[in-house]
């Protein structure tokens, strides 16, 4: 009887940190869609660009906030799209998109 008490008490345990981290997550993307952002998960929104536009990871960084941004560019530079990734839950926001991306050396390192 203990022992299966023992197991209840650790499924609820589970259950709820489980729910806690979905509704955290929910809450980032609600708050992200509120101002205007579209917003996935890093693997899910990399993937989309892929197939979408033919995009791959061409620029990379980090911004003062903490967050990594990356630039995916199609290979002729046709198009391109600028993501802010948000820690911890890995969330990829589209920060800005665009056409016609052209990448300058820079200064002492050539390409």
């Amino acid at each position: 009887m203990e022992r299966e008490a023992g197991r209840w008490a650790l499924w609820i345990v589970i259950v709820t940190i489980c729910a806690v981290a979905v509704l955290a997550y929910l809450a980032l993307t609600r708050s992200a869609h509120a101002q205007g952002q579209l917003c996935a998960p890093r693997s899910v929104m990399i993937a989309e660009l892929a197939a979408r536009y033919d995009e791959k990871l061409t620029v990379q960084g980090l911004s003062d906030d903490g967050s990594l941004v990356e630039i995916y560019a199609a290979s002729d530079g046709r198009t391109w799209t600028m993501l802010r990734i948000r820690p911890p839950l890995n969330l990829a926001c589209v920060v800005t998109s665009g056409q016609h991306l052209e990448i300058k050396d820079l200064p002492g390192r050539g390409l």
